[in-house]
């Protein structure tokens, strides 16, 4: 017994240092890779996000650990036409350019000529990377004609409700926001539609209207919330607005987000039942502002009108009389310097950025390198009909960033939905911003209206609604632009 024994200690010993040899030979292939992950510029909150992007966010720690983006994560991919034409009860020129994704069709629901209030459905061609409008592929004629669901629904449109906002495809069903375009009165509480089977929008049940809590600080876009933040932030999508529509009193003055259930609206039978229930769809308030709390650059992060109104809002401390007496009076020196937001900012499409904890938002603003008035004559010699850029030019595509760590800080109740500001912003350049039109003679920038975004292929898309002049100079088609984040 003891000649065995003793046989086995080497043996075991071998086997020890076998085991101690491959511990050192996977520790050192891992300082390896994470070495060659930082030379090739693999950021750490990357390296976390990969291992952890499909787990749940369930605390505000776990929220912090996903990664905030720069614009500059964001790249184009390409961009396709959509075909001139009227179809149905609308055309597409002059389209607002609203749209929705299809992920049963790979296809895309758009809004027509603004007073149509009217909706169409083109299926999505190949996308082309070019700048070069010609180049791009055009769709065919719609899967679907125009169609204006607010000439089909039951109920009385009592509110006058005559211009289509943020739509999403959700399971078969369309959720449509809907608004009046000049709501003096402020006193319009209906919202939104249901289109029950958007895939046969002709012949669908339509139900409406139904009172979002927000009202019209909800009205421009629907974007869904990514799975891993839901049950942090109690939904599954986001809706939200700003002050792109007239009557700065009834809008939000810097972009909006609310979360709501879509259960609450979309694949229901009882919508009766949820409007008699307490009148409204709930949402949860993440961002909002209005004219007792402006969004601007300063500590708070929001003024009260009074103090906004003027000099900021127009970012130019100068004399501003209205008409032809403005360019007598114009001085350069005297433009400020508000890059945030002024009275010609535009946010027209948000969506929390899946694998990100950033909200961004996407649109147009004006006036920040100019200044501008009310009424007032351009560089070019026109007048313009409400506030504009003192030159045309200053007119760009923008984007706002803001942190969900702040937002959910709102949920929680320790800040109000005003006392934020996005942790980036500026202009957002796309390869369609020096256009040039050799029919029509001059140049033009088109600018973002819309979005919508494709989940399976991790697109966004975002819709230019009148950049097409080559198909027509009397009837501009919109251009859509597809655009992906680096880290996917």
């Amino acid at each position: 017994m003891k000649s065995i024994s003793t046989n086995n200690l080497p043996i075991k010993a071998l086997l020890l240092r076998a085991v101690f040899a491959l511990i050192l030979l996977f520790m050192h292939y891992s300082v390896l890779y994470a070495s060659n992950a930082v030379n090739t510029g693999m950021k750490s909150e990357l390296k976390l996000i990969m291992m952890s992007q499909q787990l749940p966010v369930l605390t505000s720690a776990d929220l912090m650990r996903l990664p905030l983006i720069s614009i500059d994560d964001m790249k184009f991919v390409g961009a396709f036409r959509i075909k001139s034409g009227r179809y149905g009860e609308s055309k597409t020129g002059y389209s607002n350019g609203r749209i929705a994704y299809n992920d049963d069709n790979h296809s895309l629901f758009i809004t027509g000529f603004p007073s149509d209030s009217s909706i169409a459905e083109f299926l999505i061609p190949e996308l082309v990377n070019s700048s070069n409008i010609l180049e791009l592929n055009r769709t065919s004629k719609p899967r679907q004609d125009f169609f204006r669901p607010l000439l089909r629904l039951k109920e009385e449109n009592t509110q006058n409700l005559n211009r289509l906002g943020g739509m999403e495809y959700v399971e078969g069903e369309l959720l449509v926001h809907s608004y009046e375009y000049y709501d003096a009165q402020v006193d319009s509480t209906y919202t939104s539609l249901v289109i029950r089977n958007a895939n046969n929008m002709n012949n669908s049940i339509i139900d409406g209207f139904f009172e979002f809590d927000g009202n019209a600080h909800v009205s421009l876009w629907i974007s869904p919330l990514p799975t891993q933040l839901q049950q942090l932030f109690d939904g599954d999508y986001i809706t939200g607005a700003s002050s792109v529509m007239p009557i700065n009193s009834r809008a939000s003055m810097g972009p909006s987000a609310f979360v709501f259930n879509s259960a609450d609206i979309v694949k229901t039978d009882n919508t009766n039942n949820i409007r008699q229930k307490n009148g409204l769809i709930n949402t949860i308030k993440l961002l909002d502002y209005n004219l007792a709390h402006i969004l601007t650059d300063n500590v708070k992060g929001w003024l009260p009108f009074k103090e906004w109104g003027g000099k900021i809002q127009y970012n130019y401390s100068g004399q501003r009389p209205a008409g032809d007496d403005f360019p007598l009076v114009y001085d350069v020196n005297l433009v400020g310097n508000n890059y945030l937001w002024t009275e010609k900012s535009s946010a027209q499409y948000g969506i929390v950025l899946p694998g990100t904890r950033t909200y961004a938002i996407f649109g147009s603003s004006s006036m920040h390198y100019s200044g501008g008035g009310y009424k007032i004559t351009k560089k070019n010699g026109k007048t313009c009909p409400g506030p504009c850029a003192y030159d045309p030019s200053d007119n760009n595509n923008y984007y706002w960033f803001y942190d969900l760590a702040e937002l959910y800080q709102i949920k929680t109740g320790k800040k109000r939905p005003y006392e934020v500001k996005p942790y980036s912003f500026g202009r957002f350049v796309t390869p369609f911003d020096k256009m040039y039109s050799a029919k029509r003679k001059y140049g033009y920038k088109p600018l973002v209206s819309g979005g919508t975004y494709n989940a399976k292929d991790k697109i966004i898309y975002f819709s230019l609604p009148v950049a097409d002049l080559e198909q027509s100079i009397y009837e501009p088609a919109p251009v859509i632009m597809a655009y992906k984040l680096n880290r996917n």
